[in-house]
């Protein structure tokens, strides 16, 4: 991404359609990665692990979920006890 000049891209992408965005950062990316796909890796079930999925449907894949992806302060709001629980976890790690 160094290489690729992210930082720099992603300031061009917000001075080009920073006030016709509703959810920035996503969109931004999103402006970016249309125009380079060669940048963007597709991660499997164990990787992907959205809020959304967790309504209304079994997802147990038989693995162990390797990341736990929240958006809309899913995991400081603490309306979702799993991801409440996640983001608990992770702020008594010291680094």
């Amino acid at each position: 991404m160094r290489e690729f000049g992210f930082e720099r891209r992603i300031e061009d992408a917000w001075r080009q359609h920073g006030d016709h965005t509703l959810l920035s950062d996503n969109e931004l990316l999103e402006t970016i990665f249309t125009q380079h796909p060669e940048l963007v890796y597709a991660l499997d079930s164990p990787w992907n692990f959205r809020r959304s999925d967790c309504y209304k449907r079994d997802i147990n894949t038989g693995q162990h979920i390797a990341a736990v992806h929240g958006d809309k302060d899913i995991f400081r709001l603490g309306t979702e006890p799993a991801f409440a629980a996640v983001y608990s976890s992770m702020k008594r790690v010291s680094y």
